[in-house]
């Protein structure tokens, strides 16, 4: 609170008090023409020894408790407990302030309590209907095994993949559900990379030769710490990505690895269609799917979206790159995508989880 807000507050009261001294000024120049001036100098005295000092009392002890409380609230990260950092008062103002607030901020507290509560409610629901669906999911893809031999190949193979892309999407359901919470389920531990995209790769293997994808594995001699689960879905979804956004030639997806500024960087590069250099900021947003879109008809936007939310909260970085440009070009073409994803080097933890002879 600064010194020219409290004036204009007061304002009113000052209009008041000049108005009171100028009508006194006419009554004593009306009743005492003689001695109205020396008359008037005394009120004015006496309004400025008795009110003056009551002014400026009021304004340090407003000064003080607002400049206490606006520190107070930059202070927090949670600005929904400024109710609880009410330092005392002793005017009414800052009394009626701090029980408006209060009562304000306990309404507050108690809804965002009930959306909590059903939002975790859902979540719980989602998880639970997600690990029912395997039951019938799991028996029919065990009866498809034991019909093979009825079916042609080609309609096995249809139904087959069918039955693993709706294992895939009930898999990001669960992600995605989880991804708000995801530390509650972390098993962090050393990941070697080169065992790390080829288990990604396995778990794709059945997408990836029905589609003659061909495999480079390059440099992948480092070692991340992180959990080997979450970072295998999101693998799996820059794998359907890539499938999914192949170009005309034979698609190829690369998987080579470098350290740069203190970081291990997995890089995933393919020959695909690519990213449109003006929609690479965009396509880790909910639901984008750019221009691209219309190319696969299943696009949702959702992968990456849930992708780099739990790389956020693995505290590794999701980045797109260059396609099919080595990291060292300025420019970048259209065709091909690479993404990469960037571990912290941390020497330390790695210690701890790998063997003499591997440190």
């Amino acid at each position: 609170m600064n010194l020219r807000r409290f004036l204009l507050e007061k304002t009113p009261f000052l209009f008041a008090s000049l108005f009171f001294l100028l009508l006194c000024g006419c009554l004593l120049w009306a009743f005492l023409p003689e001695k109205w001036a020396p008359a008037l100098i005394l009120f004015v005295s006496f309004w400025i020894v008795f009110q003056l000092p009551f002014l400026v009392s009021e304004y340090i002890r407003k000064r003080r408790f607002y400049n206490e409380l606006f520190q107070r609230l930059s202070q927090l990260d949670n600005k929904n407990y400024i109710g609880e950092m009410f330092s005392s008062a002793d005017f009414i103002d800052a009394k009626m302030l701090e029980e408006i607030i209060c009562i304000c901020n306990k309404s507050y507290l108690d809804d965002l309590a009930v959306y909590k509560s059903a939002q975790e409610n859902y979540r719980e629901y989602i998880e639970l209907w997600v690990h029912e669906i395997k039951t019938p999911l799991a028996w029919g893809m065990l009866s498809l095994e034991n019909a093979q031999a009825e079916l042609n190949p080609d309609s096995y193979e249809k139904i087959n993949g069918a039955y693993e892309e709706i294992e895939h999407k009930v898999q990001q359901v669960l992600y995605y559900a989880r991804s708000n919470s995801v530390e509650k389920d972390f098993q962090m531990g050393a990941i070697p990379l080169f065992d790390l995209c080829q288990t990604a790769s396995r778990q794709r293997a059945r997408l990836l030769i029905s589609h003659q994808v061909r495999l480079s594995f390059l440099k992948l001699d480092h070692t991340v710490y992180s959990d080997s689960k979450w970072l295998l879905f999101i693998l799996g979804q820059l794998l359907d990505n890539a499938v999914k956004y192949k170009g005309i030639e034979p698609p190829v997806i690369t998987f080579d690895s470098y350290v740069e500024n203190h970081r291990i960087i997995l890089r995933i590069t393919d020959n695909g269609i690519g990213i449109l250099p003006a929609e690479r900021p965009h396509v880790f947003e909910k639901g984008f799917t750019g221009s691209h879109g219309h190319y696969a008809e299943k696009s949702t936007g959702m992968g990456l979206y849930i992708c780099q939310k739990l790389a956020g909260r693995l505290g590794i970085e999701l980045r797109t790159a260059c396609g099919n440009r080595g990291r060292e070009d300025a420019a970048c073409d259209e065709t091909g995508t690479a993404f990469e994803i960037c571990f912290p080097y941390d020497t330390d933890r790695l210690t701890e989880f790998l063997s003499p002879d591997q440190a």
